[in-house]
């Protein structure tokens, strides 16, 4: 029974509150709707293969497969975004990455203002939000303003711009004082198009910070590997680092050590106004300095602030834009997806390499061994190694039928809805798997059971530092390190006749 208070209070709700309430209700309706986009049908097959991958091959393995086939799932997902949000075909993906309130949406908001006016302001996006609740965001240039979001469900529903608030700021806040809730945890990707984004053949995907497991905002949405998978199915990457924490921190250097070294990264020192202006260079040129240490390649770090125009590399940044707004024919799905396959053998090829010699071993001291007994017990480890090699034959022959199939329904997907998804031949692999040439021989090497003297490793040290692998440009793909293998061991075998640079125009038919 309702007291004269309660009674009270809902006569005083007006009926504004009652009217936001309903258009609420209707968009909490309309967000965790299940019914699917006809295009995800088309993905079946492929989601059938993905799953059987992981079931068939995760028990035999190499150490990181949990890693790639989180990543496999990263990029089958960013194909479901480019098949539940058309316009995202042909664009390129720019990735913005970095910690909480670093600066992303806020440097997206004032790239739009330049376009919008200096009166204009309104955020597009909404900015300082619960790190929990925020949702990935692709921002496109489109004739007119629309707003899509997919819901954990895989359903799309279309929302007006106002709504971006409520999903992320809160909902269902009737009375005065009371928190609202957010509905961020039911909405898996937001795709914006407005016709002030000024660049046509670019997306902009808002990401949202990650955090640390022991930190108080985190969630199953901040994970650090979450933000890693979206981030490494990008095509450029912006890092946001806070012109006032003086440099970027250790964690942030850790994590950009895990993305993908081959994505070009231009670091933003975002909140440039935080800083005298005479200390910017010294912070711009510690952050440079820190990142070489750790050997992260970036294309170099521009200022940026929101609210002073004058602390922003404008030019600079327009310039970069420009050289990337072209559209991106070359979708990069079918090669991110090969990577996990060609990891996966090249496992299998250095576990049979590695039971080979352990059995060229065993076969040589059984033949040696004069007792029964050890005979016996040598003869039961040559069986067991034979096992072993029959087992990773049969593990590598599913291998290669399942990426047969794989790459098979992969290209009818692709035909379906006009992308082209061949599978790829490994030279066109080849930049990717490309290394350091020291890094390759050491490999190629140990792999053999080659122990070359200090005056080898000092001459090879010197010769090849620094230099790319050139005899993987020929095609072959893996056949290189086996051919580079045996130039080495011949070379080992006769050290005083080393002459490196003929040995790779040898190997190179150069």
């Amino acid at each position: 029974m309702n007291t004269d208070a309660e009674l009270s209070m809902q006569e005083e709700l007006s009926l504004e509150q009652y009217e936001s309430a309903l258009e609420e209700y209707m968009l909490l309706r309309d967000m965790i709707q299940d019914e699917k986009s006809g295009d995800l049908g088309k993905l079946a097959p492929l989601r059938k293969e993905i799953a059987g991958i992981w079931e068939a091959f995760k028990d035999n393995a190499p150490p990181d497969f949990g890693s790639l086939y989180a990543e496999f799932q990263a990029e089958y997902e960013k194909l479901k975004d480019f098949l539940l949000y058309k316009p995202l075909l042909e664009k390129t993906i720019v990735a913005l990455g970095g910690g909480f309130s670093s600066g992303k949406s806020s440097f997206l908001n004032a790239m739009m203002k330049r376009v919008l006016g200096e009166d204009y302001d309104v955020p597009i996006l909404p900015e300082d939000i619960d790190p929990s609740t925020s949702v990935p965001t692709y921002l496109v240039h489109g004739e007119k303003p629309r707003l899509l979001g997919v819901n954990i469900f895989d359903c799309r529903f279309e929302l007006q711009a106002g709504d971006v608030r409520s999903i992320s700021h809160g909902f269902g806040s009737v009375g005065k004082g009371e928190k609202g809730v957010t509905l961020g945890h039911i909405v898996r990707n937001l795709f914006l198009s407005v016709p002030f984004q000024p660049y046509e053949h670019i997306a902009f995907l808002d990401t949202p910070g990650y955090s640390a497991p022991d930190e108080a905002n985190y969630s199953a949405k901040t994970d650090a590997q979450i933000a890693r998978q979206q981030l490494n199915t990008a095509n450029y990457i912006l890092w946001f680092v806070q012109a006032d924490a003086g440099t970027t921190t250790e964690k942030d250097l850790a994590f950009l050590q895990t993305l993908r070294p081959d994505i070009p990264k231009l670091v933003i020192l975002s909140k440039a106004d935080k800083k005298p202006h005479e200390e910017l260079e010294a912070v711009r040129k510690q952050i440079l300095s820190a990142l070489q240490m750790k050997n992260i390649p970036v294309e170099g770090v521009l200022t940026f602030s929101a609210t002073a125009p004058e602390r922003c590399q404008t030019e600079e940044l327009e310039q970069w834009f420009q050289k990337i707004n072209k559209p991106n024919f070359d979708n990069q799905f079918a090669i991110n997806f090969k990577k996990l396959f060609l990891r996966t053998r090249d496992f299998y090829e250095e576990r049979q390499e590695q039971e080979r010699r352990r059995l060229d071993v065993l076969n040589r001291v059984l033949t040696l061994n004069q007792d029964g007994e050890t005979s016996d017990m040598l003869r039961g480890l040559v069986q067991e190694c034979r096992h072993a090699m029959e087992d990773l034959r049969k593990r590598a022959d599913a291998l290669r039928q399942r990426q047969t199939t794989f790459f098979r329904e992969l290209k009818t997907v692709g035909d379906q809805i006009g992308l082209q998804m061949p599978e790829p031949d490994e030279i066109e692999l080849l930049g990717e798997r490309r290394r350091d040439v020291l890094d390759t021989l050491k490999r190629c090497l140990t792999k053999r059971g080659i122990r070359p003297s200090p005056q080898i490793r000092s001459i090879l040290q010197r010769e090849l530092s620094g230099v790319d692998v050139a005899i993987n440009r020929e095609a072959g793909g893996l056949e290189y390190r086996e051919r580079l293998t045996g130039l080495l061991s011949q070379l080992l075998a006769h050290p005083g006749e080393v002459h490196i640079n003929d040995v790779v125009k040898e190997g190179t038919g150069q």
